[in-house]
């Protein structure tokens, strides 16, 4: 038991029912008061109507909700959550029967300063009969970890105040001088007494009937339900393409504001499935809070720019995810360089942060990165403490890197059987986020060779699915000579195509659309499950005129308008010079093998180049053509090269 009133049972209890309020406009805390009803101060939504509110420690629990009413007297705001099934199996914390007492209290909540990090507070009651700055009825607090010149308020209004296992208050303010801001003089807090008569406590006994907002209906708006079908969409959606797709639409078609939180959230899934560049796009428009910067800091040291993430992480108070987000930074450079100084940087950072913020992810990075510089017992020893950390949680509620983590503890302890059955849980929970298994898989690797153990079980769990690119001919014009791709062998190329994709186990496709082979791969690539990335030379429509025709218009359409499907349109307009025209073929091609050599770093795979394709010196001679993007594969040692040449293929019987 600690000084202040609670144990680490307690606090397990009530986190799950304390929130990060974010309108969009300000953030706060607020916590359960029913199965799906929170509290929150009225000042934390202001003018806002509805908040998205992340639960606890989980930050994939994260759920929508609307005022329904409001008592400005008691700066009390009470919300509804829009789905409740989102708080399934949550229980909030039971309100004391009577007032306060002098005694010691404790409380939870999300202070702005620390990036949203959930954190006690605690300390004793000055006085539970005194009256505010405002003149309101209230607890005056002493808050013990409130003392200093850091010590700000923000964010931590509307956070419940207990007495051992009960809410007798809610704070919202503090103490404060002229031009002090936020900050808690003397330690001085205040908070809202909460009881049995508090209006917001709807339904307790000798409570007053509650007064609903007048403004607002009893079930949800028009564009209340909008937004909770884009968090579903988002939720459904398993691919970088359809992520962004609804992004597309919604700025294009929708008049109902974005909820604040949800590029934060597609971000996250966009990195999780290695579209570094499509989080970036996600995030440029969303308000720049902490989340924002984090995330867009890891996209940009995926991408490789890892001088631009380290000046964008600079920018943030120390947290456990900062502190991450830098040593992967770090780890990254020593995977490219093989500096050992970049790795013991990393080391250093994940130490120095587990130090200040324990946390199972610097913790089981420290374990790893410290069995890499030969620091066997320090690695075995954080290992155990990122398991033990993420076992104090309920299992119901682990994230895919949670089960990730427990299974490198498990392999890092020598216990193989477990470590599988852990990592096999993670890839199970999030199977379309190949960038994060391909993290996983390479941690792996590496601390595999460092036991001298052996990889092919994890290899087997641990599958990303390869990276391929793609260049053909198109279907010959009637009377092509000499004939390179007969249309009447467009079925056994297709086949071909299949058999080279299923060889190399194809899961992430960069190609063209042009009518012939192009869309046969794309095709094919869709059919095994596959996530096509196509580039276009220039906008669509002059591309179908040049490259496509009517014959393949409408499977070039079908194959755009897919869900799993990202298009890239690389010039804005079709050059009128044919020279150029070729010059942008030519570029079209370049940038199609860059992005599978780029998605072949990002996987850890050998990207393959599969070409449809009968050379010929009509052929070499052309730029932007098929032969000279296979010359160019060749000369650049990029990868595996797959040659089909439609010619020599037997027709189906």
């Amino acid at each position: 038991m600690s000084s202040f009133g609670y144990d680490a049972k307690r606090l397990k209890r009530l986190k799950p029912a304390c929130a990060l309020v974010d309108t969009g406009r300000r953030l706060g805390t607020g916590f359960l008061v029913g199965e799906s009803r929170l509290l929150t101060c009225d000042h934390v939504m202001l003018e806002a109507n509805t908040a998205s509110c992340r639960f606890g420690d989980d930050r994939s629990k994260v759920a929508a909700f609307r005022v329904v009413e409001r008592y400005p007297e008691f700066d009390s705001a009470v919300l509804e959550a829009l789905d409740p099934a989102a708080l399934a199996g949550v229980t909030a914390p039971p309100v004391a029967p009577a007032g306060c007492s002098l005694d010691d209290w404790w409380g939870w909540g999300f202070p702005a300063l620390v990036e949203g990090q959930g954190v006690p507070v605690w300390g004793q009651v000055g006085d539970e009969d005194s009256v505010g700055p405002d003149d309101r009825h209230v607890l005056q607090l002493f808050a013990e970890n409130l003392v200093g010149s850091s010590a700000q308020l923000g964010g931590l209004s509307g956070s419940p105040v207990l007495i051992r296992d009960e809410v007798v208050g809610m704070i919202y303010r503090v103490l404060a001088g002229p031009g002090d801001g936020n900050l808690a003089r003397f330690g001085m807090i205040y908070a809202i007494p909460i009881g049995p008569a508090h209006p917001g406590l709807s339904g307790a006994a000798n409570s007053p009937p509650p007064r609903p907002l007048a403004t607002l209906p009893a079930t949800p708006t028009e564009e209340e339900w909008e937004q909770m079908h884009l968090f579903e969409t988002l939720k459904k959606a398993s691919s970088a393409g359809s992520i962004l797709k609804v992004f597309k639409d919604w700025n294009a078609n929708s008049s109902v504001p974005m909820p604040a939180n949800v590029p934060h959230l597609a971000a996250e899934r966009l990195l999780g499935m290695g579209a570094a560049d499509g989080a970036l796009q996600v995030l440029s428009k969303a308000p720049n809070q902490p989340r924002a910067v984090q995330l867009s800091a890891l996209a940009h040291s995926l991408l490789g720019e890892h001088d631009k993430a380290r000046g964008l992480i600079a920018t943030l108070t120390r947290t456990a995810e900062s502190g991450g987000i830098t040593g992967g930074i770090y780890k990254r450079k020593y995977f490219e360089t093989g500096n050992r100084a970049w790795l013991e940087g990393a080391f250093e950072e994940y130490e120095s942060t587990h130090q200040v913020s324990p946390d199972p992810y610097p913790a089981i990075n420290v374990a790893a990165t410290a069995l890499w510089l030969g620091k066997t017992e320090l690695s075995r020893e954080r290992a155990a403490e990122a398991r033990k950390l993420l076992l104090a949680r309920p299992q119901t509620e682990f994230t895919h890197w949670d089960w990730a983590t427990l299974g490198e503890a498990a392999m890092l302890a020598g216990d193989t059987e477990s470590a599988l059955g852990f990592y096999k849980r993670a890839v199970a929970l999030e199977p379309s986020h190949g960038r994060d298994i391909a993290v996983m898989r390479r941690q792996a690797r590496l601390n595999l060779n460092a036991l001298n153990a052996p990889h092919e079980p994890f290899e087997a769990v641990l599958v990303v699915g390869g990276v391929a690119c793609f260049t053909g001919h198109r279907v010959d014009e009637p009377g092509r000579q000499p004939p390179r791709f007969p249309r009447e062998r467009v079925a056994c190329v297709a086949s071909s195509i299949r058999m080279a994709l299923d060889e190399a186990n194809v899961r992430f496709g960069f190609s063209s659309a042009a009518g012939g082979a192009d869309i046969l791969f794309i095709e094919q690539l869709l059919m095994r499950g596959g996530e096509p990335t196509i580039y276009l030379p220039f906008p669509a429509e002059d591309f179908v005129a040049t490259s496509v025709g009517a014959e393949w218009q409408m499977r070039f359409n079908a194959v755009m308008e897919h869900s799993n499907v990202r298009v890239h349109v690389l010039e804005p307009a079709k050059p009128e010079d044919p020279v150029l025209e070729n010059a942008a073929y030519a570029r079209c091609n370049a940038r199609i093998q860059a992005a599978a050599v780029e998605a072949g770093r990002v996987y850890n795979e050998l990207p393959v180049l599969i070409a449809v394709m009968r050379q010929s010196k009509e052929d070499e001679e052309k730029a932007g053509g098929t032969a000279e993007a296979v010359r160019q594969w060749k000369e650049q040692l990029s990868g595996k090269l797959v040659i089909i040449d439609p010619q020599a293929l037997p027709l189906p019987a």
